[in-house]
């Protein structure tokens, strides 16, 4: 969802609407499913943090 809001905010070149990944949750927040597409977003985000603990806690030097 956030790469989407990403990829319309770079194809309509202007830099005014354009915003980072805190102005797309915002976005994301303001829509009817805005609060169940945050926690799934906020669980991948955690997810992702385990898992590169993980991938580093096992890597071999």
């Amino acid at each position: 969802m956030i790469g989407v809001l990403a990829g319309t905010a770079a194809l309509s070149a202007n830099p005014a609407r354009a915003g980072g990944l805190d102005a797309a949750l915002r976005t994301l927040s303001g829509t009817a499913p805005g609060t169940s597409l945050l926690v799934v977003v906020a669980v991948g985000f955690a997810a992702f943090g385990l898992f590169c603990l993980a991938d580093a806690a096992t890597r071999r030097a």
